[in-house]
């Protein structure tokens, strides 16, 4: 079990996130009047113990698994302490108090192979392509830790799968929404994971879409420029 004691200023960012998400590092500096330098070690924090999410490609902040779950359901189960004491959570904090957050040891994450029937369209010795049918979600993810395609590629491959996107995501090289049936390839060891990766970079393997269109499209060829699901 870890001890997360948060200073004043991270239950500033934890409130200014809240109101103001998604936000950047940026935009929380110019509001708490600091620079990014002096928030660095806030946010890591902060996101390390999943009361913020961070998503670093996009530069932004959210409330994650936050302030109102994973802090939330901490204040329930009586493992927030202000000043010492069990506060209720409409409890007002106030500067110069101190806030205890007790957050559980990380469970190990298992995903166990399972006997589910698979489309397979082509294997060798490197590659496996498989049809995802609609409904099956690709890996597995909090709360859906089973019957993913993983689960099932770990069965009928063993431990013949690529180990780039580690344990969650053995052999998965790009994704389809759970919604969406259609092509995958899986990778079986590291080099082809990362020659598929980068004839997906380059375009140089084409992927194509089939949608169902309502009405009458007198174009022979047109560009769809919306949204689309």
């Amino acid at each position: 079990m870890t001890i997360i004691q948060l200073n004043p200023r991270q239950l500033k960012i934890i409130d200014i996130v809240k109101e103001n998400e998604p936000i950047t590092s940026e935009s929380i500096a110019s509001i708490l009047n600091v620079t990014r330098a002096t928030l660095r070690s806030d946010l890591a924090i902060l996101t390390m113990t999943g009361i913020l999410d961070a998503r670093p490609k996009v530069g932004y902040f959210y409330s994650g698994i936050s302030g109102a779950s994973l802090v939330g359901n901490k204040i329930k189960d009586k493992k927030v302490k202000v000043n010492g004491k069990i506060e209720k959570a409409k409890y007002a904090v106030k500067e110069d108090d101190s806030v205890v957050i007790e957050i559980p040891a990380p469970k190990l994450l298992e995903v166990i192979p399972q006997d589910i029937p698979i489309d397979i369209v082509y294997e060798d010795d490197d590659l496996l392509i498989v049809n995802k049918p609609q409904d099956m979600v690709v890996h597995p993810a909090p709360g859906n830790y089973e019957n993913t395609l993983v689960n099932a590629i770990l069965y009928h491959c063993k431990d013949n799968l690529s180990s780039i996107n580690g344990v969650i995501r053995p052999g998965i090289v790009h994704r389809i929404d759970k919604d969406t049936s259609g092509i995958l390839m899986i990778a079986k060891n590291n080099n082809a994971h990362n020659s598929l990766a980068e004839q997906l970079k380059d375009h140089s393997i084409t992927r194509e879409y089939e949608f169902i269109c309502h009405g009458v499209v007198k174009e022979d060829k047109i560009t769809v420029d919306r949204p689309i699901g």
